[in-house]
């Protein structure tokens, strides 16, 4: 996770911190650029946590270019150990819709080759802290146009660079400020740069390393359920041949045993000398 001092900063999908790969810090201190995987279709927040809260903070959101709104902290309201995020764009004074990433939409148009503002941005999530001086609050008026955020969805061929993604609205979300803090800015303390990108380009061009482990090992293929069925039938039939084999061993030797105790038998049974009639002597 980047971290410049007492601030640090994240995005998070699904609640969870993207990873980070090849962190720099510029020779300011004050600036830090990393890059992160995405993947269209997801939604995340761009996260920050001030660890000190020595004095009122302000964190502001720029995505593709484009200014996104931020949220303001007292520093008597800011909680050392919570993290705050902005995870939406406004587009009403109750209601936003999530940040995503998205899948630019590629044209052949030569009209889109034109320099548009943001294109050289495209591709980035910068969250900008102030040390601020609160004034007070106001209700909110004005909110970003539904549209900031998808302009740049659709990008000619020949300006892509290996690019892959942007970002465009999600789901709708109603929990969103009411009100606006009036603040006089008093200097930028931390600047936090995500650039982000498929995971196959980062991959392809040597920032995030190949996980071999994910890679499907060659496996042997699969028994077909009749190879199952007949190797079963198999064993049960050697089962019983041996059990048969057994019987038919103990039978015989039973058959042994009656036969030797016979013989044995009729070797001692006195043989028959006929019956002596005393009266004939």
């Amino acid at each position: 996770m980047p971290s410049l001092g007492k601030f640090s900063a994240w995005v998070e999908v699904g609640g969870k911190h993207l990873p980070e790969f090849s962190s720099t810090v510029a020779d300011d201190m004050q600036t830090v650029s990393c890059w992160v995987p995405s993947e269209a279709g997801e939604e995340f927040a761009v996260c920050w946590k001030d660890s000190k809260a020595l004095y009122a903070l302000e964190g502001w959101v720029t995505i593709d270019g484009n200014s996104c709104g931020g949220l303001c902290h007292r520093k008597w309201t800011i909680n050392q150990e919570k993290s705050y995020q902005k995870n939406c764009l406004q587009t009403s004074s109750t209601a936003g819709q999530a940040f995503k990433f998205s899948t630019i939409e590629l044209t052949d148009d030569d009209s889109d080759l034109r320099e548009r503002p943001g294109l050289e941005n495209l591709g980035e999530i910068k969250v900008e802290l102030y040390e601020v001086e609160v004034l007070g609050s106001t209700p909110i008026v004005h909110v970003p146009a539904a549209d900031t955020l998808s302009a740049n969805a659709r990008v000619h061929e020949r300006s892509k660079k290996g690019m892959g993604h942007c970002v465009g609205l999600g789901t709708a979300v109603t929990r969103v400020p009411t009100s606006s803090t009036k603040r006089k800015r008093i200097r930028t303390v931390a600047t936090f740069t995500f650039r982000y990108r498929p995971l196959a380009i980062l991959q392809a061009n040597g920032i995030t390393p190949i996980d071999r482990s994910n890679k499907r090992k060659a496996s042997t293929p699969p028994q077909d359920s009749s190879d199952d069925e007949d190797e079963e039938r198999s064993a049960r039939i050697q089962a019983l041949q041996k059990e048969l084999s057994e019987l038919e061993a103990q039978k015989k030797k039973k058959r042994v045993k009656v036969e030797v105790a016979a013989s044995t038998s009729a070797l001692r049974r006195p043989k028959n000398l006929g019956v002596i009639d005393l009266t004939d002597l």
